[in-house]
């Protein structure tokens, strides 16, 4: 009699635990469903993601930019370690496939350096904009806009840099984009911006 009321007693506890713990283990779920999914940061509209944790910054545009100044342009590479690193950070361009390579293989630093992305130079440039030396993997190079202003081409860019909660690689970056434009015969200047980024 004493053994099957000890084993009452137990079943007993046994249940009024396992219901104890129940809204703990949902309130625990409800908690994880409640955080927003990440998404990968979109530039230029083409699925090239830089960093997962970095927001996109509004530019301010030129007092007198208008739609038919801006110059379409198409990313073909960006990354954050270049061969082509100098002190500070640099507007490169050009015109022909003989220089593009020359500045290919540099900028890749590997030997053998993969073939350079095909370039119609007939009808296209390229633009390069390398940065200097950083200190870590957070940083990398968004061009905003190409504009066309008095008979010159302004090459708007953000060097955006981790700031608060970041992870990133201790590493020497020297970020980068590179991108092709219609071919012109215009001047073109490099307006660099700094903008920092949380996580």
């Amino acid at each position: 009699m004493l053994k099957l009321i000890r084993n009452i007693f137990i079943l007993s506890f046994i249940s009024s635990t396992a219901f104890a713990f129940e809204p703990l283990v949902l309130a625990e779920a409800s908690n994880v469903q409640a955080h927003a999914p990440i998404e990968n940061t979109i530039i230029n509209n083409e699925d090239s993601p830089v960093s997962i944790d970095a927001p996109v910054a509004t530019p301010t545009p030129a007092p007198n930019a208008t739609d038919s100044n801006l110059i379409e342009f198409n990313i073909i590479d960006n990354g954050t370690v270049s061969g082509a690193k100098q002190d500070t950070a640099m507007l490169h361009t050009f015109t022909d496939q003989e220089n593009w390579e020359i500045f290919w293989k540099k900028h890749m630093a590997v030997v053998p350096a993969p073939a350079a992305p095909a370039v119609d130079f007939q009808d296209q440039q390229v633009f390069a904009i390398v940065d200097s030396d950083q200190p870590n993997s957070g940083y990398y190079i968004r061009l905003e806009r190409i504009e066309k202003q008095n008979n010159e081409l302004w090459v708007y860019a953000t060097r955006e840099q981790p700031g608060t909660g970041c992870m990133s690689l201790g590493m020497i970056a020297q970020p980068y984009v590179i991108v092709t434009i219609d071919k012109t015969d215009l001047p073109a200047k490099l307006l660099l911006s700094t903008h920092t980024y949380d996580c």
